[in-house]
């Protein structure tokens, strides 16, 4: 699955009931749609979706203004990354995985396909995602993620995460809380710190 443009990309979103839980829900969903807007106007590119909860699945990224949060609690990073590599694999070029995401993993898949859920997360689910990463590392895949605020229950994960594989995080609100002037400014206009961040990691 190639996208136009020098960097195969694909984004990946934290649907799971803990966003909604967090009141990021909209936060979240708003900078993913941001995400695929600016990349499109600014570098021609045409990213893959993987949007995650429980597990895992490709979606067309037309069909992000209607996507709802699902009702359920587990949030499987684990398999958002599997998908998101299968969806490079054999593509040449420059390969990114971007994460826009709030929630700290708390299941992985099995190697024969069942689900493992530990809340709180557990050291098999943590020790699995940070696997999962490091393929990516090894396939010179970078992983980078785009969170909502300061207090995201991902941020530690996340930075381990990031660090195999040479990419970055980034916060979107650093007031974070989701009811500020902070918060309402970004939803009418999320494109410039978007845009800031894209930049930051030469996608833009």
């Amino acid at each position: 699955m190639a996208v136009t443009g020098e960097i195969n990309t694909v984004i990946a979103m934290d649907a799971t009931l803990r966003v909604a839980m967090r009141w990021l829900w909209d936060v979240v969903k708003r900078a993913t749609v941001s995400v695929f807007d600016v990349l499109s106007a600014d570098a021609g590119l045409r990213p893959a979706l993987v949007v995650y909860s429980e597990t895992a699945r490709r979606l067309d990224p037309d069909l992000l203004p209607e996507l709802k949060y699902d009702v359920i609690y587990a949030v499987n990073v684990h398999h958002a990354l599997e998908l998101a590599t299968e969806a490079l694999t054999d593509i040449p070029g420059s390969k990114r995985i971007l994460f826009v995401a709030d929630s700290e993993p708390t299941a992985y898949r099995l190697p024969d396909g069942e689900l493992h859920y530990a809340s709180p997360p557990d050291r098999a689910t943590a020790d699995a995602t940070l696997d999962a990463a490091r393929v990516c590392g090894r396939l010179q895949i970078r992983v980078d993620f785009l969170l909502p605020t300061t207090q995201s229950e991902l941020r530690a994960t996340a930075s381990s995460l990031a660090a195999v594989t040479g990419g970055t995080v980034g916060i979107l609100l650093p007031s974070g809380a989701p009811f500020t002037d902070e918060c309402q400014e970004f939803m009418e206009h999320p494109d410039d710190k978007v845009r800031a961040f894209l930049a930051s990691i030469a996608l833009v």
